[in-house]
């Protein structure tokens, strides 16, 4: 997946790679019984994935995790076994795995006077050693302060081995309400969007604040293609959250398919800033170009420099010189988009186009809204995903 490797350990004789520092936290098993709370094993990983992104360690986020378990038929994250989150550790390149348990006493009517036990274990997957076990208990209420607690004890033995004073050190969520977070919660582990949908929106009720469930909302309306509805979600996500940059770059790609190209690019240069990578100077050369702006070309040049390999990016340099009437330049950068992707019939028509002198001409509908967007942000590698600007 294009991460640097560390140095190399021998174990039994094997020399394996030790992955560079990053950490997967697999949703905590239930063990109490009742299916209802399953909720609670999502929302304590949840908790300490938070709170490890906020101290900038590389945590592998819940969207890539469930994305590989999908890809390689994994079933769902509740039902995997040891042996299996080790396999994914594997797969995302993390050199450290949480993986632990829970129980809930009593009855789960009572759940936010309940007593919560947590149990988790640290392992440093490259060894397959280097195991620590940490143990917090509390009433179910105080979920966020759990997983805060949990994630303190795993900066303390982790990788970096930076231990934060225990004292003042802050909540998972803090300050909302622990029957918003059992909403957003209910949201994450539900399949069914509309199930999803109900949740999330009950918890911005419950907690209007609540930047991660606006982040969800604005999600799924994404993938309803929903944009101004997703766009309303988006921007309302704080600076401040862990996801701000993630929301900002979908809040682009929304404008984008609103029309709104001024928006979009604003957006994207936001993006620019806070999360560099060559599908946000793409995306931000496609809206500059839709408003005339001159730098469209060196920004997507930029993207095409960074990732070479990319036939995308080639493709929309060639289209905004081909719209310039650049023909030259144009087709040296459809040759390229092809030795990329030879069965690329768009790059194939523009590059006959170049060849035979036709360049652009207004009202040709033919030549309009070829611009490729990329729909991921790019921080670590993922399958081609891109949309066309409707003309």
């Amino acid at each position: 997946m294009g991460r640097v490797l560390g140095v190399t350990v021998l174990l039994g004789g094997l020399v394996l790679p030790v992955p560079a520092e990053r950490i997967l936290v697999a949703p905590f098993r239930n063990v109490s019984g009742p299916v209802q709370l399953d909720w609670v094993g999502e929302g304590i990983a949840e908790g300490i994935r938070e709170v490890l992104a906020g101290r900038r360690r590389d945590v592998v986020s819940r969207d890539e995790q469930e994305e590989v378990i999908r890809a390689l038929g994994l079933g769902t994250a509740s039902g995997l076994s040891l042996a299996s989150w080790l396999k994914l550790s594997a797969e995302v390149e993390a050199s450290h795995l949480v993986w632990g348990r829970f129980e809930v006493d009593p009855d789960p009517v009572t759940a936010p006077k309940a007593s919560l036990r947590v149990q988790a274990r640290l392992v440093e997957t490259g060894r397959f050693a280097g195991l620590r076990e940490f143990e917090q208990r509390g009433p179910t209420a105080e979920l966020s302060r759990i997983s805060a607690r949990l994630a303190r004890e795993i900066l303390c033995h982790g990788p970096e081995g930076a231990c934060p004073p225990e004292q003042g050190f802050p909540d998972a969520f803090p300050g909302v309400r622990f029957e918003a977070l059992e909403q957003y919660f209910l949201g994450l582990v539900s399949p069914a969007p509309e199930v999803k949908h109900r949740h999330f929106a009950q918890a911005s009720l419950l907690a209007p604040e609540f930047s991660a469930a606006r982040f969800e909302m604005g999600k799924l309306y994404w993938a309803e293609r929903a944009y101004r509805d997703a766009a309303r979600w988006l921007e309302r996500v704080a600076p401040a959250d862990r996801r701000h940059a993630e929301a900002t770059f979908l809040l682009g790609l929304a404008r984008c398919h609103t029309g709104d190209y001024a928006g979009a690019a604003e957006a994207f240069t936001r993006v620019a800033r806070l999360a560099p990578s060559p599908p946000v100077w793409n995306n931000l050369g496609v809206a500059l170009f839709r408003l005339g702006d001159p730098r469209a070309f060196d920004t997507v040049r930029r993207a095409a420099e960074a990732e070479p390999a990319d036939p995308d990016y080639q493709f929309n340099a060639g289209y905004i010189l081909w719209r310039q009437g650049d023909l030259a330049g144009a087709l040296e950068r459809f040759q390229a988009a092809l030795a990329l992707a030879p069965d690329d019939e768009t790059a194939h028509q523009m590059a006959e186009r170049c060849r035979l002198g036709n360049g652009h001409r207004r009202g040709d509908l033919s030549g309009e809204g070829l611009e490729r967007l990329k729909e991921q942000m790019g921080r670590r590698e993922a399958p081609p995903n891109f949309s066309r600007l409707a003309p």
